[in-house]
């Protein structure tokens, strides 16, 4: 029922790129996705199975979308919309809690996994996924821990994949974390303590040459070039991914869309086929952001890379 409403309520907010981009994160919503995401880049599971991993993975992931609803979004305490009176709001693509083995039992962690069109948007992706980690960090005063209990603060991870990579980032997975090191003495600080913020940048590139199962997984998954029964065929060979109902649809729609918008480009040259195909598509999601009236001008902006002026012409339009 659930999955209906979700639907529903997103239909008149699609255009081309639109549908690629929401089935992208449903993609990556699947626990099976994210299990073999998991299992590449983050530590705590590095000696797990697949199927262990799954079992983690606390109730379903929450997706954020264009046009989301708090009241479909959340999750133990979780919404994927996070706003602050000072900052705006930032919607998470997909964020969930998951229990991680420890030698003193379980930790539970909580993680983001963002889809991101392009590694170089004009600014530094590497700090907005910093700004991400320390937005899961502060957003657990009052849910996961009251007042200076602080030691409930729970490790979080911010997952980036970027689909379209430079020829010089392709296949890199880069982490960033907080790390102790003594100036003067020695002190055995417990990494417990301060281990508590991990981003990730997984950039995409040319599944043949990735050398690593994670990238090479991803890259298949994510590709619009490999027709969608050969997909099928290579995910459930290669990587034992028996593709569900669910996750077939979506990663049909990346497939059908993708190769219909590579077509177009190819008959008025493929360069200027995408620019187009791009810019009207930034400009369609400008106006559905404006729509929705929970961001600025400047917001929205940074979020489809047009103009302030373009989208205040937009917003009077």
């Amino acid at each position: 029922m659930d999955e209906k409403t979700n639907l529903a309520n997103s239909i008149d907010v699609s255009d081309g790129f639109t549908q690629i981009d929401r089935a992208a994160k449903r993609v990556l919503a699947d626990k099976t996705v994210l299990a073999h995401i998991l299992r590449g880049c983050v530590s705590e599971y590095k000696d797990c199975t697949i199927e262990e991993i799954i079992s983690y993975i606390e109730d379903e992931p929450g997706i954020g979308d264009v046009g989301v609803h708090t009241d479909t979004s959340n999750i133990y305490g979780l919404s994927n919309e996070d706003k602050t009176i000072t900052e705006g709001m930032i919607i998470y693509d997909v964020r969930f809690k998951a229990k991680a083995p420890s030698d003193n039992g379980y930790i539970e962690l909580i993680i983001n996994v963002e889809a991101q069109k392009k590694s170089n948007p004009g600014y530094s992706l590497v700090k907005r996924g910093i700004y991400y980690c320390c937005r899961l960090i502060s957003a657990q005063k009052g849910t996961e821990f009251e007042h200076s209990d602080y030691d409930k603060i729970k490790k979080v991870y911010s997952i980036w994949i970027c689909m379209n990579s430079t020829k010089e980032e392709m296949n890199t997975v880069t982490h960033y974390y907080i790390k102790g090191e003594d100036s003067t003495g020695v002190l055995k600080e417990s990494p417990q303590n301060y281990d508590l913020l991990h981003l990730v940048m997984i950039r995409l590139g040319d599944d043949e040459k990735a050398k690593d199962e994670m990238l090479r997984f991803l890259d298949v998954l994510f590709s619009i070039e490999i027709e969608h029964n050969k997909k099928k065929q290579i995910l459930k060979e290669d990587f034992g991914v028996k593709m569900s109902t669910n996750l077939e649809r979506e990663a049909n729609t990346m497939c059908n869309i993708g190769e219909g918008y590579y077509e177009k480009g190819l008959e008025k040259g493929v360069a200027q086929g995408i620019a187009q195909g791009v810019t009207q598509a930034n400009i369609e999601t400008a106006r559905n952001l404006i729509k929705l009236g929970s961001l600025t001008i400047a917001q929205i902006a940074q979020s489809t890379n047009l103009s302030e002026d373009t989208v205040r012409e937009l917003a009077t339009a």
